[in-house]
């Protein structure tokens, strides 16, 4: 079948490819339940590129993350090998993951009463499971979508521009502890003061008075004094599953576009 035009795309054109994009979207975002069968004594470890990190929160949980029936079983925070232990865990089903405002992650696993001789003792999460972007400072400007006030023509033709007004708040990565917190000009400029190396995550969370009607989230930033990038010219699109894109365009390299 072929594609209607653009300009001579009817109502009825309209909803079929509606329901296309929605199908397609929903597919991608639809996750299979393959829980991984554990020991009633199991350990998780955290690791990021083969380095352990410690200080992070592992929970036990009955659901995912943003499922309303989600019960919180136990707590548990990385030690400095990047391991929690949880033991004589009761059987049944849980996600065990690391809990985390910006980079959470989750594995569904199977405690039986009887564990089968491949039950796994060890489980190991990779964090934050994104590169982050490598900068000198965190200064630039912000770019990001601009709404026609139409879901499907946002869809097929995004448009973007300079984003101000937005609450940009940078928070330490690994004990989330806050920075500090500031607006972007109207030209979407930002400029935060010095930080030490290390990994951050920067919140982009537009205000009432801008133009997007969509929420915006978390980007991983890393502050390296010896990247040859000076500054992050910062550009945010909407992904599936309702992730959020993000590219700096100061570097040509197109490993540095992600979602999150």
């Amino acid at each position: 079948m072929r594609s209607p035009r653009p300009i001579a795309i009817s109502i009825g054109s309209y909803c079929i490819l509606f329901l296309f994009l929605a199908g397609v979207f929903a597919n991608a975002c639809s996750e299979s339940s393959m829980p991984k069968e554990v020991s009633r004594s199991f350990s998780v470890q955290i690791l990021n590129e083969g380095e352990a990190i410690a200080g992070l929160k592992i929970e036990l949980s009955t659901a995912p993350k943003g499922d309303q029936k989600s019960r919180t079983v136990l707590i548990l925070v990385s030690d400095q090998s990047g391991q929690a232990t949880f033991r004589a865990v009761k059987p049944g089903l849980y996600f065990v993951g690391i809990k985390h405002s910006a980079f959470s992650s989750s594995e569904e696993i199977l405690v039986n009463a009887h564990p089968s001789k491949n039950a796994s003792k060890e489980i190991t999460l990779e964090w934050p499971g994104v590169e982050p972007l490598k900068v000198q400072s965190l200064s630039g400007f912000l770019d990001g979508p601009a709404s026609s006030g139409q879901p499907l023509e946002d869809m097929l033709h995004p448009r973007s521009g300079p984003m101000g007004y937005v609450r940009l708040t940078v928070s330490s990565a690994i004990s989330e502890e806050l920075v500090e917190s500031q607006v972007s000009s109207a030209s979407g400029a930002f400029g935060f003061r010095p930080l030490a190396a290390g990994l951050y995550y920067l919140n982009i969370e537009p205000q009432n008075n801008q133009g997007t009607r969509y929420s915006m989230g978390f980007v991983p930033i890393e502050i390296d004094p010896s990247t040859k990038t000076p500054i992050l010219n910062l550009e945010v699109f909407h992904a599936i599953c309702g992730s959020l894109g993000y590219v700096n365009r100061d570097v040509t390299d197109s490993t540095n576009a992600e979602t999150h």
